[in-house]
């Protein structure tokens, strides 16, 4: 298994070994420009993700490209939902929910992957709201 680097990037998509899509950026912009230049074009891959929360977990399994996930933190309902499809999961912290980035709160991602149960609906709205902001 690779280990991350979130030093250097905080998203890392790697194939056969070989980082194919790699972000500094904060949130989860990363994840969705990721699924929307790699989907259909690689399997079985590996995830490095800095923080990954429900939100990121609903996004993965749409993807139907990542296999594993490696993460420095990670949220118990995106836990489970990747376990429960199968995706292999390594990470540093676990926690109850994700926070905002000034952690008065929860992070809002997290709400509206609670509210938008079909991943691939979550996806289009998400890459919808990203594209113009």
């Amino acid at each position: 298994m690779l280990k991350p680097d979130f030093s250097r990037y905080t998203l890392a998509l790697f194939s056969e070994r070989q980082a194919v899509f790699t972000s500094d950026k904060k949130g989860i912009r990363p994840l969705v420009e990721c699924i929307r230049e790699c989907k259909d074009k690689f399997s079985g891959c590996l995830l490095h993700d800095k923080v990954t929360g429900l939100a990121a977990a609903r996004l993965v399994v749409f993807s139907g490209m990542i296999s594993e996930v490696v993460t420095g933190l990670i949220s118990a309902p995106a836990l489970e939902l990747l376990r429960e499809e199968g995706i292999k999961v390594s990470y540093d912290k676990k926690s109850d929910i994700i926070m905002n980035r000034d952690g008065t709160g929860r992070c809002p991602m997290e709400s509206r992957a609670e509210i938008t149960l079909d991943n691939e609906s979550f996806f289009y709205e998400l890459n919808n709201v990203l594209m113009y902001s």
